[in-house]
């Protein structure tokens, strides 16, 4: 499975974690898991843990994942390998993402 989605109902939190690749391949199996929960009801972390592998597209995926969150606190990206957090760090600090 290239998404796995773990829902946190008391924390109101939902976990997504992308299996190897971050990438254009995953777009539309990431866009439609978050889909599911109403626009601004959930929290959201990212789990890079197993990524081997992510480009631009994983940018513009947490940029939606944040507009989705809509003012439940900043989109979670958790356990990203180094090499990640150089891509990623090109991301506004005001765009409702924070790196743990």
């Amino acid at each position: 499975m290239a998404l796995k989605v773990v829902e946190l109902p008391d924390e109101q939190r939902v976990v997504l974690t992308p299996a190897e690749n971050f990438d254009f391949s995953i777009n539309r199996d990431f866009s439609v898991a978050y889909s599911g929960y109403a626009r601004g009801k959930w929290r959201f972390t990212v789990d890079l843990s197993s990524i081997g592998y992510l480009d631009s597209t994983a940018i513009g995926m947490l940029l939606q994942l944040a507009g989705h969150a809509d003012g439940m606190g900043p989109v979670r990206v958790v356990n990203a390998p180094a090499g990640a957090l150089e891509l990623l760090g090109r991301i506004d600090a005001g765009a409702g993402i924070e790196f743990i």
